[in-house]
């Protein structure tokens, strides 16, 4: 017989037909979390389904329909639990000696300062790009920066990987739905929030299918966020280090210390700039930012 003591009990729960936002039990009958008050004819969020949605990201509860939890709707990984945030946990102890002072704070402020805003439902007025580095846990802002969106009623994008997202594109081109998908392409144009990952294995057709995405959602008014720890000549057509825009975003990067002995950490070895074919040779991010400069001074 199994044994099921350490085994937690997956409650069940049950959105409403239009979005996870809001419950068939919602006294309020809202729509999408919003009610429209009464008195001021104004969209507020309904505070039943808030609080249910605060309650729901704390625990391991699926909907009822999809028997999927939140975080898995959020294509977030299934030991990933509620939506503390910590800016230490993204710098940890170790990496910090490696990183130039001044850079490092501010990052640090912009970072914290993105998720103070989400929280009380306050967007982003432009897209970023950060390359971090390899030394940086991003993962400690992506996921509850997606789940302090959901509980206030953003809307939300799953998390994008450009893997996916490239078989997303090809599906809508094709006209067919890949359930197999964590997202739909449409819906990433609409949602208020939406984050992508551009891995380090990432082709020519990645970042262009990220590119993509970007000036679309900009269409429609809406900021796209990019984690990345490639450098590439590529990779310098989604970004600028000055911009101010939704269709192209703003670089932000944190400066690695280089000593007499010791060289810059995130220099890649040789081995790492050959790449295969469809990519271009990686960079640090000194050459990178003076590629810009220049890109930007033609």
């Amino acid at each position: 017989m199994e044994n099921k003591i350490f085994q937690s009990e997956k409650k069940e729960f049950k959105t409403s037909d239009s979005s996870i936002y809001s419950f068939k039990d919602c006294p309020n009958r809202c729509v999408d979390g919003y009610v429209v008050d009464p008195y001021t004819h104004k969209r507020k969020l309904c505070s039943y389904c808030a609080e249910k949605r605060k309650s729901l990201i704390k625990t391991n509860s699926v909907d009822s329909t999809s028997k999927a939890s939140i975080k898995e709707l959020l294509n977030l990984p299934e030991y990933y639990l509620g939506y503390d945030f910590n800016i230490d946990s993204v710098f940890p102890d170790y990496a910090i000696k490696y990183l130039e002072e001044t850079s490092l704070l501010a990052v640090k402020e912009l970072l914290s300062d993105l998720v103070t805003k989400v929280s009380v439902g306050d967007l982003p007025k432009r897209s970023y790009m950060f390359n971090l580095g390899s030394k940086v846990y991003e993962t400690n802002f992506i996921y509850p920066y997606l789940m302090r969106a959901y509980m206030v009623g953003v809307t939300v994008s799953p998390l994008v990987y450009s893997l996916d997202l490239v078989s997303a594109r090809t599906a809508l081109e094709a006209g067919i739905v890949d359930e197999s998908l964590p997202f739909k392409y449409r819906d990433l144009l609409r949602s208020d929030i939406c984050i992508c990952v551009l891995d380090a294995g990432a082709t020519k057709v990645d970042i262009g299918a990220v590119k993509g995405l970007m000036q679309l959602r900009a269409s429609n008014n809406k900021p796209t966020i990019i984690f990345t720890n490639l450098w590439n000549r590529l990779i310098g057509d989604l970004c600028d280090v000055e911009a101010d825009s939704m269709n192209v975003a703003k670089l932000i990067s944190v400066e690695y210390v280089k000593s007499s002995n010791t060289k810059q950490v995130e220099e890649p070895s040789e081995q790492t700039k050959m790449r295969t074919k469809g990519t271009v040779s990686e960079m640090s991010s000194s050459d990178f930012r003076n590629l810009l400069s220049s890109h930007n001074n033609l």
